[in-house]
């Protein structure tokens, strides 16, 4: 099983270790591997991981605060 499915936000999912090849499908609001995220068309994808360009989480979502 890949580490994907434990990481539950986008902040957390392009983080991850490149070896493992997270991304995250903004489809369907999870981390996964490009080839379980599917496409709305065939020229643009819903699945940003850190290799592209400009890459920014849509909706993004406080963890922490720090003192």
């Amino acid at each position: 099983m890949y580490p994907t499915v434990h990481l539950y936000n986008c902040g957390v999912c392009l983080k991850a270790e490149r070896k493992f090849q997270c991304g995250w499908c903004s489809m369907e609001g999870r981390c996964t591997l490009r080839q379980h995220c599917p496409m709305s068309n065939p020229y643009t994808s819903r699945w940003l991981h850190l290799a592209s360009t400009n890459v920014k989480c849509t909706n993004p979502r406080i963890t922490e605060v720090g003192h």
